[in-house]
């Protein structure tokens, strides 16, 4: 009994805490200069959704953009279909090399290593596929923010060919969660 009270309430704190922090900033730090470009993005929660959940061809994407380390990274957090798939993004500067760098970790057993710059309005995106040999080797993506919304556009490449563009719209909402199963 003892146990399962114990458990019980370690389950309502961590629900707590993943409430809390996908709540928006309020008083968040400002980013440092170099990561001043993703400003526009932080401390907002996004969610892109096609169909019905429940009906066939349902996705459902929640992306949590927040600012971190006293302004020196942004994380991103990520959930398809409440967990289904997802992951973290931790984005922070080389100052060695005056490069956007980040890493991306999924719960799909691979991890992406990628550079990240601006051009003109929009944050291009380039990622190396590590730690599986299915699926693309290569992702590259285009951000920005229009009307309001997040436009993500990516492409993926495989052996030698890169996809076809694929569009995502977000829309802002800020009591969507990051849920992980």
């Amino acid at each position: 009994m003892k146990k399962l009270l114990v458990t019980s309430v370690t389950l309502i704190l961590l629900s707590i805490n993943s409430m809390v922090s996908a709540a928006p900033q309020t008083n968040a730090p400002a980013l440092i200069d170099p990561l001043a470009l993703l400003e526009p993005y932080t401390n907002r929660t996004w969610q892109h959704t096609v169909g019905t959940k429940g009906e066939p061809g349902y996705f459902n994407d929640i992306s949590h953009w927040q600012t971190v380390m006293g302004g020196h990274a942004v994380l991103t957090r990520h959930s398809v279909n409440e967990g289904v798939y997802g992951g973290y993004t931790l984005i922070f500067y080389d100052a060695e090399a005056s490069i956007l760098r980040c890493t991306y970790v999924t719960n799909g057993g691979f991890y992406t290593e990628c550079t990240i710059r601006q051009a003109d309005d929009q944050i291009i995106v380039e990622e190396t596929v590590k730690g599986t040999r299915r699926g693309p080797e290569s992702v590259r993506s285009q951000i920005a923010i229009e009307d309001g919304q997040m436009i993500v556009t990516s492409q993926y490449k495989t052996e030698k060919d890169w996809s076809d563009p694929e569009v995502r719209r977000y829309h802002e909402n800020p009591t969507a969660l990051v849920i992980f199963n």
